[in-house]
Parts: C-alpha cells; sequence; structure tokens
C-alpha cells in the first residue's frame, strides 16, 4: 500500500515537471518569437521538441524547471517580452550585451538572485515590482537608455549587494532614501542627468566598497563629510560631475581605499594633508579642478601609489623629494601648475617610472639622470619649464622611450648618441633650446628604427651636415629642422622619407643643388628650403608632389628659370621663389597665374607681364655672351642722354606744379590703378572717417568703377625714410603712397594682403611684446598667429577649417604649436567655397599701424589692442585684389578682448628696414620666435613668414592666464550651457556680437520666412552632452550621433529622399537640439545630406561620434523646456518630448507645432551669445578633453599629448562604449550558489 502511494505521487510529481518544464518551453519559444535575429546564436532552441529545452545554449535546469538564463553577447536584436516573468523558478537572467530596445518588466521572480540586463537599448523607466524579488542581491542595467527618475521600488531589496544603473538617462535627484540599503556593497549612478546635491545619507552605507557618481551629472555643492563614514570603500569614483568646494578631510579615515578618482570638477583649496593617511592608496587623481597650495609633506606615507595626477589646478611651490622615492610610483602627472624649484635628483631611480609631464610649469635646474634607469620610462615631456643643462646621457639608451618632448626651455650641450635612434621613439620634440654640436650617424645599422614619426629640432644651434640616417626614418610624416646652422648639401637620400608630410629646413647654412630626388616624397605638404644658401636649378620633380599646398625656395641662391611644371600642380597655394637669381620668363598659366608679384621679388633677371618688368624676348632668346664692346658704350650713352632728358622734364614740370599748389600732395602707385589722383581726394572727407589712430586717419570711398576702397591720410609729421624700402613698401596689405618732405601721404587698401605683415621689407625684427600663448584669446587665429580661414585670388592665403582642405592633407596646430595632420573628409562646409568668389571679405584693420613711441598701439588709441578685424560684419564676399572691403567702420566689428595685452615696447634695433623705428604693425600677428624667445615656428599653408620675414615674440615665459576668471566655466571639460547662463561674464558690446567668425553671422539665423508647414517632413530629438560641440556644429554645419544614432539617421534621410521624388514634395529632416541637463533646447538644423561613415570629424568632445553627415542651421536661440512640455510622444511611453533620448523620432503633427514654437518663441538668449566663448574654449587645453571617462581609460589632450590611467576592470560609465563582454560576480561579492554557464554578470571594480 505504501509502495503504491509513493509511486502515485512521484508520477504525479512528474507530470507537474513535465507541465511546468513544457510551461517554461512555451516562454522561452515566446521570447525567440520576439527576436528580430535570432540565428545563430540561438540556433539549438529547437521549438518543436519540449524536452529539449533543459540542452538549449544558455539555458540551465533543475529539477525539471529553468534556472537559469544567459543570452549574454549573442548580438540579438528586437524586444523580450514580458512572459519573461512567467519563469518562475529563475535565479539567473542575463541580456547582457546585446541590441535590445523597447520597454522591459520583471515581475514576481521571487527566486531571482542576479539580474543583468546591461549593454543594450532599454528605454523607459525601472518602475518594477521588486517587493516580489526579496532575494534580488545583483541588479545591473548599464547602458542603456532608460529615462526617469531614480526607481525607489529597489529600496525593498533587502538583500540588494550590487547596484548599477549607470550609464542611462536617469534624471532628478538621488534620492536620500537611498542611504537604506545598507547592504550595498557596489553602488554606480555615474553616466546620467543627476542634479541636486550628493545626500550625505549615503554615508551610512558603511558596506560600501565601490561608489561611482561622476561623469555627466550635475551635482551642487561638494563631496559630503559623511562620505569618510565609509570605512570599507575600497574605490571612490567621482569625477567630471561639477563638485565645488574642498577636498573634505574626512575622507582621510578611509584606510582601505586604494582608487580615489575627483579630477575635472571645481574642487578649491588646499589638498587635505589627512589624505596622506590612506596608506593603501594605489590610485590618486585629483587633476584639473582649482586646487591651490602646496604637496602635503604627508603624502610621504603614500608608498603604494602608482598613479599620481595633480595637473591643471593652481599649485606652487616644489616638487616634494619624496615623491622620486615612491617605491611603486609608475605615473607622475603635475603639468599646468606653478610649481618652481628642481625636479627632484633621485626621480626614476625605483626603476617603474614609466610616465612623467611637468610641463608648463616654472622649473629651473637640470634633468635627473636616472629617469629611465631601468628601461621602463615611456612618455617625458617637460616641455615649457626652464630647464638647463645638457639632456642626461641615460636618455640616449631608453630604448623603451616613445614620446619625448623636451621642447621650449634652455637645454645646451649636444644631443646624445642614439638618442634621435631609439628603437621604441614616435615622437620628439627638443625645439626652442640652445642645443649645440652634430646630429650624429645612426651606428647600430642593425636595428634600423621604424617608428619615428614627427622630429622636431627646430630653433637651437645644431650644426654640421644632415645625417644620412635620416633616410632610415621610413615612418617620419614631420621633420622641422629650421633655425639652425646646418651646412652641407641635403643628401639626396632625403627622397628615401616617402611617408614625410611636412619638411622644413629652412634658416640654416645649407648649400649645393636641390636634390631632385625630394620629388619622391610624394606625400609632401609643405616644403620649406629658405633662407639657405642652396644654389642651382629648381627640380622639375617637384611637381611630381601632387599634393604639396606651401613650397618656400626664397632667399637662397637658385638660378636658372623657374620650372613650368610647377603651374600644373593644383594643391599649391602658397609658393615663395623671391629673393634668388633666377632669370627668363615666368610662366603666367596653372597655378602661376595665383601668385602675386611679391613671391617672385629681389629676382631682377625675372620677367614677367605681372612683374612690372616685360619680357625683352631678344635679349632673353640670345645666346649668353659678352656684347662687343662698341654696342655696349653706344647703348650706355643713349640710357644717359635719355635719362637726362626725362629728369630735366620732371624738375620743371615738379616746380610748375608747387607754384601751383602750395599744399598738393603725390600719389605714388606702385600697381595698376582703375582711378584717379581727384577720384581719391573726393574720398577725404570727414563724412567718411571709419578710424583713426596715432598714424593718421582712414577714410572710406567709392571709385568710379565701384571698387570700394580704404585711404589713410597720415600726419604731418616727416615720414620716416625706413618706409620707403625697395622694391615697395607694403604694410599688411596697404599700397603706400608716400608724400615728399614730410606732405601728407595717403594708403589705398586693397581688399586682401597677399603677403605678411611687412610684406617686402628685409631682416628680421621684434615683434610684439605679448605672449604666445595671449594669441590663443582672439578668435582670429589659431594658436600659431594665422588666421583660421581666409582665401585671397591671388593664392597667398589659404582657407582651413578643421577637417577640411581645399585639396588634400592640410594642419592643425596643437596649443603648444604642434602642427598635426589630418585629412579631408571630403566635405565642404557651408557655401564657403575654395577660390575667390564665395569666401568672407576680410581685410587688414584700416589702423593697423600704429606709433609705438607715441604709446599708440593702434586702433584708434584703445585701451585694448584687438587685432585685425573683417572688414564686413555680416555676409560673404567676393576675395577679389580690388574687391568690397565694406562700407562699415573697423571700429565696430572689433572683438571684444578677453583681457588687456601688455602695453608693446619700441622696436629694437633689429628691426625690418621695411618699417621705420617707432611703428610697427598692431594686433596679434607674431608668429614665432627665434633665439629661444618664442614658441615653436609654425610653417603650415597660412604662415606670415612666406617671403622670408620673421616676427620675433616676446614674454614667452610668462605664463598662460584664465581666459575668465570664473573657473566653473573655464575649468570644466564639458558644459551644459556657457556663460549666458548664469551672467557670470559680462556679454560682450551689441557692436561686438556680430562678430562670430568668417562663417557664422546672426542674420543667417532665425529668418522671419523660416518655412513651417510641411505636408511631408521628418523630425528627431537630438541630445548632446556639451554645449561645445553644438557650437563646432554651427561653425563647420556637420553633426555626428552614435553608430546607431547614424543610421537610424541616414536610413530617414534615405526614405526622405525617395518620398521627395514620389510625391514631387519636399521632406526635410528636421532636427531639434538639446544638451543634457540644461533645461533648454538651443535651435533647429536641417539635415541636407547622408551619413558618411568612413570618415570622422576630430574636434568632437566625445570619441563615441564616428561619421559625419552635413547639416543647415536654421534657428539658434535658447527655448527653455517648459515651452515644449506639453507635446506628448506617444511612440516613447507617452513621455513629454522634453524627456527625448538621442534621435528619438517626433511624429509629423508634433514636429510642425515644435517648428512653430521654435519660430515664433521671443528668446533673450542664444549659442550665439557665447560663440566666442567657445571659440575660446577650443584653445584651451582640458576644454579640448575627450569626454572618455577616467574610470575606464582617461585621455586628456594637452599639448598634442595623451595622459591615460588605467584600473584592471575599470569601465566607461557612459552609453557610448558597448561593452559586449561581463564576468562574474563571485570574485568580489560573498554570494553562494551561483554558479552560471556563462560569465553572465560582469565584475564590479
Amino acid at each position: 500500500m505504501v509502495l503504491f502511494i509513493a509511486l502515485t505521487f512521484l508520477s504525479i510529481l512528474s507530470t507537474s515537471c513535465s507541465a511546468s518544464l513544457v510551461s517554461d518551453f512555451n516562454v522561452l519559444v515566446s521570447l525567440k518569437q520576439g527576436f528580430a535575429f535570432p540565428e545563430p546564436g540561438l540556433s539549438t532552441w529547437n521549438s518543436s521538441n519540449p524536452s529539449s529545452v533543459c540542452s538549449w545554449d544558455g539555458v540551465v535546469c533543475s529539477r525539471g524547471r529553468v534556472v537559469s538564463l544567459d543570452l549574454t553577447d549573442l548580438n540579438l536584436y528586437g524586444s523580450v517580452s514580458p512572459l519573461i516573468s512567467r519563469l518562475d523558478k529563475l535565479t539567473n537572467l542575463s541580456l547582457a550585451g546585446n541590441n535590445f530596445t523597447g520597454t522591459i518588466e520583471i515581475v514576481r521572480l521571487s527566486n531571482i538572485r542576479f539580474i543583468n540586463i546591461s549593454n543594450n537599448e532599454f528605454n523607459g523607466g525601472l518602475d518594477w515590482n521588486y517587493s516580489e524579488m526579496e532575494n534580488l542581491e545583483v541588479f545591473d542595467a548599464y547602458n542603456n537608455n532608460f529615462t526617469a527618475f531614480l526607481p525607489l521600488g529597489i529600496l525593498s531589496l533587502k538583500k540588494l549587494k550590487y547596484l548599477d544603473l549607470c550609464g542611462n538617462y536617469f534624471y532628478g535627484k538621488i534620492p536620500a532614501s537611498y542611504g537604506k540599503l545598507v547592504g550595498l556593497e557596489y553602488l554606480s549612478l555615474a553616466g546620467n542627468n543627476l542634479h541636486g546635491k550628493i545626500p550625505g545619507e549615503l554615508g551610512n552605507l558603511t558596506n560600501l566598497r565601490e561608489i561611482y557618481l561622476g561623469y555627466y551629472n550635475v551635482f551642487e555643492g561638494g563631496i559630503p563629510a559623511e562620505f569618510g563614514n565609509l570605512v570599507n570603500l575600497v574605490h571612490m569614483n567621482l569625477p567630471q560631475c561639477q563638485l565645488d568646494g574642498p577636498v573634505p578631510s574626512e575622507l582621510g579615515k578611509l584606510k582601505l581605499l586604494d582608487t580615489l578618482y575627483l579630477h575635472a570638477n571645481h574642487l578649491s583649496g588646499s589638498i587635505p594633508k589627512e589624505l596622506g593617511n590612506l596608506t593603501n592608496l594605489v590610485n590618486l587623481d585629483l587633476s584639473n579642478n582649482a586646487l591651490t597650495g602646496e604637496i602635503p609633506f604627508e603624502f610621504i606615507n603614500l608608498k603604494k601609489l602608482k598613479l599620481f595626477n595633480l595637473f591643471l589646478n593652481r599649485l606652487h611651490g616644489s616638487i616634494p623629494d619624496y615623491v622620486a622615492e615612491l617605491p611603486d610610483l609608475e605615473t607622475l602627472a603635475l603639468w599646468m601648475n606653478n610649481f618652481t624649484g628642481e625636479i627632484p635628483r633621485k626621480l626614476g631611480q625605483n626603476g617603474k617610472l614609466q610616465t612623467l609631464d611637468l610641463s608648463s610649469n616654472k622649473l629651473t635646474g637640470t634633468i635627473p639622470h636616472d629617469l629611465c634607469s631601468s628601461n621602463q620610462l615611456r612618455i617625458l615631456i617637460l616641455l615649457k619649464n626652464f630647464l638647463f643643462g645638457p639632456i642626461p646621457e641615460g636618455l640616449g639608451t631608453c630604448y623603451s622611450l616613445t614620446r619625448l618632448r623636451l621642447g621650449q626651455n634652455y637645454l645646451n650641450g649636444s644631443i646624445p648618441n642614439g638618442f634621435i635612434y631609439l628603437p621604441q621613439l614616435n615622437l620628439a620634440e627638443l625645439q626652442n633650446n640652445v642645443l649645440s654640436g652634430t646630429l650624429s650617424e645612426n651606428v647600430n645599422s642593425s636595428s634600423k628604427p621604424v617608428k619615428l614619426g614627427q622630429l622636431n629640432l627646430s630653433n637651437n644651434l645644431l650644426s654640421g651636415p644632415l645625417p644620412l640616417s635620416l633616410s632610415n626614418f621610413s615612418s617620419l610624416q614631420i621633420l622641422l629642422l629650421s633655425g639652425n646652422q646646418f651646412s652641407g648639401p641635403i643628401p639626396p637620400s632625403i627622397g628615401d622619407l616617402h611617408q614625410v608630410l611636412m619638411l622644413d629646413l629652412s634658416r640654416n647654412s645649407l648649400s649645393g643643388p636641390i636634390p631632385p630626388e625630394i620629388g619622391n616624397c610624394f606625400h609632401l605638404t609643405l616644403l620649406d628650403l629658405s633662407q639657405n644658401n642652396l644654389s642651382g636649378s629648381v627640380p622639375t620633380e617637384i611637381s611630381n608632389i601632387h599634393i604639396l599646398n606651401y613650397l618656400n625656395l626664397s632667399r637662397n641662391r637658385l638660378d636658372q628659370t623657374i620650372p613650368k611644371s610647377i603651374g600644373s600642380m593644383k594643391s599649391l597655394t602658397v609658393a615663395d621663389f623671391s629673393f634668388n637669381d633666377f632669370s627668363g620668363k615666368l610662366p603666367e598659366s596653372g597655378q602661376f597665374s595665383l601668385f602675386n608679384a611679391s613671391s617672385f621679388a629681389g629676382n631682377p633677371q625675372l620677367c614677367g607681364s605681372f612683374l612690372n618688368n616685360p619680357c625683352n624676348f631678344t635679349t632673353i632668346t640670345n645666346t649668353p655672351g659678352k656684347a662687343p664692346s662698341d654696342f655696349k658704350l653706344v647703348f650706355a650713352l643713349g640710357l644717359l642722354i635719355c635719362s637726362l632728358i626725362f629728369a630735366t622734364a620732371a624738375i620743371i614740370k615738379a616746380k610748375s606744379f608747387k607754384k601751383n599748389s602750395s599744399d598738393s600732395w603725390k600719389l605714388t602707385a606702385f600697381q595698376k590703378l582703375e582711378f584717379t589722383v581727384t577720384d581719391i581726394l573726393e574720398c577725404v572727407k570727414d563724412g567718411n572717417v571709419i578710424g583713426r589712430g596715432g598714424a593718421g586717419i582712414v577714410y572710406h570711398g567709392k571709385m568710379p568703377n565701384g571698387v570700394e576702397i580704404a585711404v589713410k591720410k597720415l600726419l604731418a609729421e616727416p615720414v620716416p625714410t625706413g618706409l620707403k624700402s625697395e622694391p615697395l613698401t607694403k604694410l599688411a596689405g596697404h599700397d603706400v603712397a608716400s608724400g615728399k618732405d614730410g606732405m601728407p601721404s595717403d594708403l589705398t587698401s586693397s581688399n586682401c594682403s597677399s603677403g605678411d605683415a611687412t610684406s617686402n621689407t628685409k631682416g628680421e625684427g621684434d615683434g610684439y611684446s605679448v605672449p604666445f600663448t595671449q594669441l590663443d584669446d582672439h578668435g582670429y587665429f589659431q594658436a600659431d598667429g594665422s588666421h583660421m580661414g581666409m582665401q585671397s585670388d591671388n593664392g597667398s592665403l589659404v582657407y582651413y577649417l578643421p577637417g577640411y582642405s581645399p585639396y588634400a592633407s592640410g594642419t592643425v596646430v596643437g596649443v603648444d604649436g604642434q602642427q598635426q595632420f589630418f585629412s579631408s573628409p571630403g566635405y565642404l562646409p557651408r557655401p564657403v567655397s575654395y577660390g575667390s568668389e564665395s569666401m568672407p571679405c576680410y581685410s587688414w584693420d584700416s589702423t593697423c599701424v600704429g606709433d609705438v613711441s607715441n604709446g599708440n598701439s593702434g586702433s584708434g588709441n584703445r585701451k585694448y589692442n584687438s587685432g585685425p578685424s573683417f572688414s564686413k560684419a555680416n555676409g560673404l564676399n567676393s576675395m577679389k585684389s580690388n574687391g568690397n572691403i565694406g562700407g562699415k567702420s573697423s571700429k565696430s566689428t572689433y572683438m571684444h578682448p578677453s583681457r588687456p595685452l601688455n602695453k608693446m615696447s619700441t622696436l629694437g634695433s633689429d628691426f625690418s628696414a621695411g618699417l621705420s623705428k617707432g611703428y610697427h604693425p598692431v594686433g596679434n600677428m607674431s608668429l614665432y620666435s627665434i633665439q629661444r624667445q618664442g614658441p615653436f615656428p609654425h610653417s603650415g599653408p597660412m604662415n606670415y613668414r612666406q617671403n622670408g620675414r620673421i616676427w620675433n615674440g616676446n614674454d614667452r615665459n610668462k605664463s598662460i592666464d584664465r581666459f575668465y576668471k570664473k573657473s566653473d566655466f573655464e575649468t570644466s571639460t564639458e558644459l551644459t550651457c556657457g556663460p549666458r547662463a548664469s551672467n557670470e561674464i559680462s556679454p560682450p558690446d551689441t557692436a561686438v556680437k556680430e562678430d562670430l567668425g568668417i562663417t557664422v553671422q546672426r542674420d543667417q539665423y532665425n529668418q522671419p520666412d523660416f518655412e513651417t508647414e510641411y505636408t511631408h517632413a521628418k523630425f528627431y530629438v537630438i541630445k548632446s552632452y556639451n554645449e561645445d560641440d553644438i557650437h563646432k556644429s554651427v561653425k563647420y554645419d556637420v553633426w555626428a550621433s552614435t553608430p546607431n544614432g547614424n543610421k537610424k539617421l541616414d536610413a530617414a534621410f534615405r526614405d526622405a529622399e525617395q518620398r521627395s521624388g514620389g510625391t514631387g514634395t519636399k521632406c526635410p529632416i528636421f532636427l531639434f537640439f538639446s544638451v543634457n541637463g540644461s533645461g533648454q533646447f538651443v535651435g533647429i538644423a536641417e539635415m541636407v545630406g547622408q551619413v558618411d561613415f568612413d570618415k570622422d570629424m576630430d574636434f568632437w568632445q566625445l570619441d563615441k561620434w564616428n561619421g559625419f553627415f552635413p547639416v543647415k542651421w536654421h534657428v539658434i536661440k535658447d527655448i527653455p523646456n517648459s515651452q515644449l512640455r506639453h507635446i506628448i510622444l506617444e511612440n516613447n511611453d507617452r513621455r513629454p518630448v522634453t524627456f527625448s533620448r538621442d534621435t528619438q523620432e517626433i511624429g509629423l503633427e508634433q514636429g510642425l507645432e515644435m517648428l512653430k514654437i521654435f519660430k515664433s518663441y521671443s528668446a533673450k538668449t542664444s549659442l550665439l551669445d557665447d560663440f566666442n566663448f567657445y571659440e575660446n574654449r577650443e584653445k584651451i587645453p582640458h576644454a579640448k578633453t575627450s569626454n572618455k571617462p577616467a574610470s575606464l581609460r582617461m585621455e586628456i589632450d594637452k599639448n598634442g599629448d595623451f595622459l591615460k590611467h588605467t584600473k584592471a576592470g575599470d569601465r566607461k560609465p557612459d552609453d557610448d562604449l558597448r561593452i559586449k563582454k561581463t564576468t562574474n560576480l563571485m570574485k568580489n561579492l560573498s554570494l553562494h550558489g551561483y554558479n552560471p554557464k556563462s560569465n553572465s554578470v560582469k565584475k564590479p571594480i
């Protein structure tokens, strides 16, 4: 009987289990049906055999029920059915690393312990009924698109130990009640849109081992002192979330802490000495804040420290000697502070130092000898200090070295043997020192170097021949040896540098011919051989360099004719052949038609129609030889007689003219003019005054042929004879009409300078008493002093914007002057095109010349020196040489200076003969300094020394001031809104407000005729992480999204094109731009082209943006969310449009309503108000920083370098990294009984 009962029970149980397994089978089949691309990851899921369910991939059964479902990294698409909650015996669920979209809700899983839905595209909220999941210990929703308040239901999860909601769009404040989750060991809320104060109640989580709250959250206040109670904390990560105030001394109680990341905030005050109690600390990063004071002595106790980052602060004092004695130190980055004294002598003796960056301080003394004692050093950056003495010989055998930057110091002595031939070295910069001696050959021929990509030895005292070993650098792209004393010939082996992009050998004593092998450097974009003693002819092989856009051969002894083949080089936009011995007829076709006469000045035997030296074909074609002596005599006598006749006639006419008008004046034209003296006199009226300076008055006038000119009437003081330089005088594009004997003179101005500020002057002269770094204050210039966008019809100036070059590769210039190359993405921004008809109208400031001796720095005796101004505040005009210079006064278009510049000193004795002493061009035009008095020389396509003239910069060693004293804006690597939001920086004047750059004008946007009615149109919300990127979008008319976002928008554009073709009506795609956390929208742009997935713009704040597409901006104004909150999106859980994620599509009806709101709303502010602010931020090193969080790998762009720190297991807490990899939690959490088939849950870090 008992046996019968037992068998019956087992039968019933078996039937029950079988039925339950069939139920689980049906649920899994339903799940699979919701997946868009289930194969091949689910190939074993056989829907015809329920009994096989426990053998399916990712499925684990126990007692006839499914207890674990692991679909990690199967690249699945689609949605997750709510039926998943019917798997009521589940203990482990992992859907991580797929592409699931839509909402997800998991309920009634009372046995569930681990949930991992990370790295997907889930949206909506997480307001689940957590009370039915009381056993849940791990909840990982990292890196999705959840948009809601932080869920409060998780407070019922009493056993919860691991909570990761990082990398989403959660908004609102962190609930203080989260402090009741006392069992938590891991908490990550980073990478969201949270705001408010960090609640001190989180200090109650005494079991917490790791906390992540930074990145994209915008908190108020500082770090709670209660965090000092987190005694079990091992990892604290709070970077880039706008924390302010001091670093709490209470953090010194966290004795177990091994990682403290507080970088990229607004923390101030001194570093608390209590942090010296953190004896287990391995990684310390307090960089990019506003910390002051000195490095605490108590840090001597941090014996385990490996990473020590304090860069971009305001620290001072000396670097303590004990820092060199930290036994495990691997990375020391203290750059951009005010440290003084010597570098600790023992630095590097621990044998583990890998990265050392102490640049941009005020350090003195010599470089320690043991930096590379164990061949571990990879990065050594000491530029911009006051270091002297020789380069340690030990660095010549530092075979681990990859990046070396010692420029802009006072190092002397010779370069160690083998130094530039180190096998791993890819960047070597020693420019602007006083190094001497010769460059040694590579004696170790067996180890041929292949990695060196950039070598900069310019502006030193190096001498001797160029080593033949240079040809071994097969990967070399930039070779800069200018400003030295190299002699001898250019070796023919230079042609072996097939990858070189930029070759500058100027200002040396090189002799002999230009080797024809140089034509094998097919990738050259810049070739500068000027100011040497080169002789012979120009090899025709140069024309084989098809992408060359800058060629300077001036001030040599080159002779014979200029090869006609150079005219076929379509990419050549800047060329200088001046002051050589060229002869014969100058070709006039091809590119030669773009160059002006100054490019060929100083070649008396050269003739051509536009050189004012017509060719005498009889003379030219005669065979060279001595003419008969009698012919020479007759010819000489004839010239003498003619000269006497003309001289007599000129004297008689001059006396007659002076007698008729005692106060008349003389116009001397140095080019062909299409107007008369009378026409000019009509302009010299009080009503035409557009500027006044210490040297004279500037008038605007219009000639009978329609040409508008500027006329400068010099003051009646005697004109210094220095202005009468030969062969002609040009001052910043002004043709000087010089008077005689103190009579008034006039300057007539053409539209665009064809040369530099002293176009045909000789010698080298002082420039400005302005530190080079102050050039960054002005939107006119790149960091090298060059204008960022101009094109003249003579080709002497070339238009460049980031990511665009008219023909091939161009250059961008880093903050220290280091040039880096990019390739043209093939996209031409805005209507600004290569050529002469559609470029921004530009001219030099009318009052460009100031009287220094009288205390006038030009520009109408203003307090500030604003540099040259754009002649026309609005519109794009022709760049014809005689084009319109604009009818507006240049005064109205001056940029508002960000701070006063130093008073300019009188020019030194070595000033150019072309300008008299006491006069010099005004404005930030200084390019670089020789003799170690200025920054790195720029030799790019827009170079003011194209005819060999050099401007010296002074005060090179002055510290870089902040652009704005309010560090809230200046130190932030990411802004949701510029200074207009808080009025911390006064808005510019109305007159100044209009001058936003060469491609952006206010009247281009917010047009009253903007169309708001469409039958067919598509609308999308664009969510930017910062306003810097929107500024770049307006500036360059491009945008880029995430890979998925780009695909979505590209598909929409293609569909719109098809719809337009089918209906015959336009179907535009409008993008509504907003910045996460800003509380407002900032404008509308229209997508006007497909996505180019193969090319990237390299100027975005985030590295996540791939590809790009062109846009056209229509509306730019600040519209608060309150104006749009009533617009509800059915396809986004009926949430307001203000809660949209990036590339959220908007319906036609709602989109048209938004167009009308954007058009009609009367906004008081817009991004254009802060446009120049963002222009300046582009030049600040830390404002260029990529937003790659340091918790995975921090890369801060400083002077072209990237400082990196990595901790094993670190992740990136934002949604741009789709990390398809997860690891088991068992290692760090005491969670037993869970042994999944695969690594389904991420390891906490």
